[in-house]
């Protein structure tokens, strides 16, 4: 279960560098809000489903939402890359990526 997940991780990684490479790719190959929700709500169930809802490491992955999240979004964006936003969600896909990785180990 867990393997889907990092698979799906890996698509929006793979999806969101080629936005960064070229802007001008159709809108069906780039990321959406609508597929980061759907990954995000997999993410909570399936981790809810492993290890409990109130378990350490579904506060993890709210922590990784809600506080990391914002903190990965200042650094790109206080640079002002033009391309922060899309910087932003490569960098905090890598991030959740190497949480599953670490609880597919437990």
């Amino acid at each position: 279960m867990l393997e889907r997940l990092i698979k799906s991780t890996d698509d929006l990684i793979a999806r969101s560098w080629a936005t960064l490479r070229d802007r001008s790719i159709p809108e069906e190959r780039m990321v959406s809000s609508t597929q980061i929700q759907g990954w995000r709500t997999s993410a909570q169930r399936l981790i809810a489903q492993m290890f409990g809802a109130d378990s350490e490491q579904a506060e993890l992955f709210e922590e990784l939402y809600s506080v990391r999240r914002i903190e990965l979004l200042n650094h790109p964006h206080s640079r002002r890359d033009p391309n922060w936003d899309i910087v932003y969600w490569i960098d905090y896909f890598e991030l959740c990526k190497s949480f599953f990785l670490e609880i597919d180990t437990i």
